[in-house]
């Protein structure tokens, strides 16, 4: 396993598949339907997304900043596996410490800025 011996590593099933957190922070998550979702630092996304088969992962119509789309066409051995999950780690180690809710903040502020719906506020927990 690429992220086995990573400190504080946990898995959680999330967004259809299976995803790698580090101290409750997402780094990667193994799709459901092949490739990967990648947590990467929003300033290195455009740069990413210029490879073939990356693009900004997109969450009911809303283009995500700092979430990308890896599909399977760019993971074909262990290696690359392995170059594109230490993006995900290195960013998510950055922001570890926080908790499970800081996930669904990002993810909510990437959705909906300033214009939340009622119910879905920062300092929702699960």
């Amino acid at each position: 396993m690429v992220v086995r011996a990573e400190p504080g590593l946990t898995e959680r099933r999330m967004f259809g598949g299976l995803a790698f957190l580090i101290h409750g922070t997402m780094a990667v998550s193994a799709s459901s339907q092949g490739g990967l979702l990648l947590r990467v630092d929003p300033a290195e996304a455009d740069s990413l997304i210029s490879a073939p088969h990356v693009r900004r992962f997109e969450m009911r119509g809303r283009t995500m900043n700092g979430w990308l789309r890896v599909d399977t066409e760019v993971v074909q051995d262990d290696d690359d596996l392995r170059g594109w999950v230490r993006h995900g780690v290195t960013y998510a180690r950055t922001l570890a410490g926080g908790r499970w809710s800081s996930v669904q903040s990002d993810l909510r502020d990437s959705m909906f800025g300033d214009s939340a719906p009622v119910g879905i506020a920062a300092d929702d927990q699960d």
